[in-house]
């Protein structure tokens, strides 16, 4: 999943980067033909270049890089509008008794004493954690700190806490994905 992310990251980068230089190159030519010292065609003479231009090319090929784009552009627009998708929690984790029973019990509530575990931290403003793999169990947990917080005892107060919760689940290996969101509105400059 990995290497896809980063390629769709690569794309993103290159389409906004593309988009951009197009819109600075349409923003110089609007102010020269503003301020008068530019000899800029007409839209109808424009328009009949263009199509001179493309006249000469093959109509398929015109419509498959249209097509080609449009889906992209779409894409695109797609991946920036529509939110970043969360993974869907698991309801319930089921784990052995000593008698070789299984035990239901609420993964929201594993997830909860996990995240109240992490924000007893001096560092953490808050935390909310949930439950998205069962087996091994996987914890998505988000916490958010001030600007000024000690990354690295947040970063100890999860292991503690993450160790906590394999002793209490009887062992199996937790993985957590942790995402570190900052205060809004505190400055960056104080970030070293």
């Amino acid at each position: 999943m990995r290497p896809r992310r980063d390629v769709l990251g690569a794309l993103d980068r290159v389409a906004l980067t593309v988009l951009a230089l197009l819109l600075v190159a349409v923003g110089v030519v609007l102010l020269t033909a503003g301020s008068g010292r530019s000899a800029l065609p007409t839209p109808s003479q424009a328009w009949e270049r263009a199509v001179g231009v493309v006249g000469g090319w093959n109509t398929t090929v015109v419509v498959a890089v249209a097509a080609v784009v449009a889906i992209l552009a779409g894409l695109l627009a797609i991946r920036h509008l529509l939110p970043a998708r969360r993974a869907v929690p698991v309801s319930q984790l089921r784990l052995p008794s000593g008698n070789g029973q299984v035990v239901p019990v609420r993964a929201s509530a594993v997830a909860r004493v996990f995240a109240q575990d992490v924000a007893r931290s001096t560092s953490v403003t808050s935390a909310d954690a949930v439950l998205v793999r069962a087996d091994p169990p996987l914890f998505e947990l988000t916490v958010d700190v001030p600007v000024d917080a000690d990354l690295i005892e947040v970063r100890d107060q999860v292991a503690q806490a993450v160790t906590r919760v394999q002793q209490a689940l009887g062992g199996p290996a937790c993985r957590v994905r942790l995402r570190v969101r900052f205060a809004a509105g505190a400055s960056a400059a104080r970030v070293v």
